[in-house]
């Protein structure tokens, strides 16, 4: 996934999705995409995690799920709006659902998706 395909993603997750099918299709195309970026930056092999997406009602934007034995990550928009950013934590094994203590990270922190990734690996050790 090149920088300007990353740039376009985080556009369109503080673009209102909500109540527009095809730009709620786009953010899931494109967010399932980051987050396999994501789980081969961290080095995560197939069959160890799984990648999800809940298109939820008209209302929301649903969220693309990346949960691995020690990381969850949740992209969606927040109903506070865009600033919110998106969730991700510490969990223990993939039929964790509750986890550690909910962070969260602006969309724009993924343009830099390496130290993105480190803050993830910081994450999975605590």
């Amino acid at each position: 996934m090149t920088k300007k395909e990353i740039k376009a993603f985080i556009a369109l997750a503080n673009t209102n999705v909500s109540y527009c099918q095809e730009l709620k299709n786009e953010f899931h195309r494109q967010g399932k995409r980051v987050v396999r970026v994501i789980a081969k930056k961290l080095g995560l092999w197939p069959g160890t995690f799984d990648i999800r997406s809940n298109m939820a009602g008209i209302a929301c934007s649903g969220e693309i799920t990346l949960h691995a034995e020690k990381i969850y990550i949740q992209l969606g928009q927040s109903c506070f709006g865009p600033a919110m950013g998106f969730l991700y934590r510490r969990c223990n094994g993939r039929s964790d659902y509750c986890g550690c203590i909910n962070r969260y990270m602006k969309w724009e922190e993924l343009f830099d998706i390496d130290k993105a990734v480190e803050k993830f690996q910081k994450e999975m050790e605590n």
